[in-house]
């Protein structure tokens, strides 16, 4: 009869992964989370690029490179600042929120235009879309293989 020897062996060698290794291993989750950063990239990212129109002398005809920068940096914003209209202006902005529309409906003004039941209405739907997306994109992280961690019982 052979006797059992009281150490613990260890059925695999403990290797380090290198990082690329773990990602490779998680690809799923990688593709998954390419649509959300892909739309982060496009409507957050790419819209900053036409804030350098505030910063420098654009000339349409040279395009947004090729404008020369201002010479004072902020000079657009000192010149709006000192405007005497420009606190009305700010109050105006604010007032109107973002349901704001120049466009005049059956002779009512725009802020008449807007009713609240209205807003409420595409909030809602705006709100409904978000959260079914959201159940697309995360749904499938439910179906990953569980993989379970090798236990360290001695055999």
């Amino acid at each position: 009869m052979a006797k059992r020897s009281n150490t613990t062996s260890i059925p695999y060698a403990a290797k380090k992964k290198t990082f690329w290794q773990l990602l490779w291993k998680q690809k799923a989750l990688c593709i998954m989370a390419l649509a959300p950063l892909i739309m982060l990239i496009i409507f957050k990212y790419v819209p900053m690029y036409g804030i350098l129109i505030a910063f420098k002398n654009y000339k349409a005809s040279k395009g947004v490179w090729d404008s020369n920068w201002l010479e004072p940096v902020l000079k657009n914003f000192i010149k709006f600042f000192k405007n005497v209209n420009s606190g009305q202006i700010i109050a105006a902005v604010e007032k109107a929120g973002y349901g704001a529309s120049l466009q005049q409906v059956k002779g009512k003004s725009a802020v008449q235009a807007v009713s609240p039941v209205d807003t409420a209405k595409k909030e809602y739907e705006a709100m409904r879309r978000r959260v079914i997306w959201s159940f697309v994109f995360t749904i499938p992280l439910f179906y990953l293989p569980y993989r379970r961690f090798p236990s360290s019982k001695q055999q």
